[in-house]
């Protein structure tokens, strides 16, 4: 049973207002979905030994515009929220086991032009991406937070067939990202270095089913997984309990799967 806290029902909402401001555009289809994702985040050293792995379930929204803009063309906006807390398991940096909580909020923010033939779509576009990351404070290390921002273009490949009252849709993404992490380390020292994420690479896969309740109205249900990648980033300087310290972002692989409900508007 999907349970949202505080702060995704306030985005809950804004998603909402955002859904019903865009009924008023000349639009094909608008949709406001709720549901899960299962993340598995990992970070490996130099020698590919895994350093700390965060998991768990994220509980979010979408909102969505398809915007039909000629015969074969449309335009698709996403914007996507997610918040909840992640177990941590890693170690410290004397290499002692660590084991705490990491609080997450995720923003997604995706705008393509589709071109459509009889029953499929290639689309182009690009996403900006952020993530908000609280590492929690134990007995044995300071809480850390950190700050990811990606962008990078969007390349989209859809099949979709219709069956009377569903609609049966597959389709599959692939995105560059490159970006920044803020490191805030103003409990230990003065600095909040930025290390450079490049070279970075997302790809997912989408299977989604719409049940036409009424001329207008659709209910839809979804299911998507994917995979992100970093390389390892240079490295940069920055001043801990007053030595100057060599930092740099490990090379992470991130794997999630998501369940989503809810409706659709066409018109």
């Amino acid at each position: 049973m999907l349970c949202l806290n505080p702060s995704i029902k306030g985005r809950f909402l804004s998603g909402l207002l955002l859904f019903c401001c865009f009924s008023t555009a000349q639009a094909h289809e608008l949709s406001l979905i709720i549901g899960e994702e299962r993340w598995l985040y990992r970070e490996y050293s130099a020698s590919n030994q895994e350093l700390n792995r965060e998991q768990g379930w994220l509980s979010g929204f979408e909102t969505s515009l398809l915007w039909d803009i000629g015969q074969q063309h449309k335009i698709h906006l996403l914007y996507a929220f997610q918040d909840d807390p992640l177990e941590y398991d890693g170690f410290t940096q004397s290499g002692n086991p660590l084991q705490t909580i990491t609080d997450e909020v995720t923003y997604k923010n995706i705008a393509t032009w589709r071109y459509y033939f009889d029953s499929a779509y290639l689309g182009f576009g690009g996403q900006y991406q952020a993530w908000d990351r609280e590492i929690r404070a134990t007995n044995e290390a300071s809480h850390l937070n950190e700050y990811y921002r990606w962008f990078g273009p969007v390349l989209e490949l859809g099949w979709f067939k219709q069956y009377q009252r569903f609609k049966f849709k597959l389709a599959g993404s692939a995105a560059s990202l490159n970006g920044d992490l803020v490191v805030d380390l103003t409990h230990v020292g003065p600095d909040k270095p930025k290390v450079y994420l490049k070279n970075g690479y997302e790809v997912g896969a989408i299977l989604k089913l719409s049940f036409q309740l009424s001329e207008q109205w659709a209910l839809q249900l979804k299911h998507n997984q994917g995979y992100r990648y970093f390389p390892k980033t240079d490295s940069v300087f920055a001043l801990i309990d007053s030595m100057l310290e060599e930092i740099h972002e490990p090379e992470s692989k991130n794997y999630f799967q998501g369940y989503w409900v809810g409706l659709g508007y066409q018109f």
